[in-house]
């Protein structure tokens, strides 16, 4: 399963505050935790780290906005960060320009958006077009 997690969070704080978050692979509470602790305390402008387990996390900032996605495999990197593209583009086409307000407001429009595009860990709805009618429709 190429895709592992996503994660939204907000970095209009000192400390990163989580809007949005899925899992796509069974993790023990304290896998998890690590995942999450390395996110918070990885340097401002990594684009890309490795974790434990030869896993990756693809993180990428939009304003005030830090997307990350986690891969199981080196081979899927531009993959994540098309993703990461693909979902903004998208929140963008729906809203004007994304921003956390929206989010934090709407969680359901990221809820949907992410069932409807990512099944099991593996992308399923590219295109953008029938992604942004899709999130009209709500």
């Amino acid at each position: 399963m190429p895709i592992e997690y996503i994660f939204i969070f907000s970095t209009q704080t000192p400390d990163l505050v989580q809007r949005y978050g899925r899992w796509w692979i069974p993790e023990t509470e304290r896998d998890r935790k690590r995942v999450l602790d390395a996110l918070m305390k990885r340097p401002k402008k990594t684009p890309i780290l490795t974790l434990y387990r030869q896993r990756k996390i693809a993180v990428r900032c939009y304003g005030d906005l830090l997307f990350a996605v986690g891969i199981d495999s080196p081979e899927y990197e531009s993959m994540a960060f098309e993703l990461i593209h693909l979902i903004i583009s998208v929140l963008n086409d729906y809203y004007g320009n994304v921003t956390e307000s929206d989010i934090i407001h709407r969680p359901d429009i990221i809820v949907h958006l992410m069932e409807y595009m990512i099944c099991s860990g593996i992308l399923v709805q590219p295109g953008k077009a029938s992604l942004v009618k899709l999130l009209k429709e709500i």
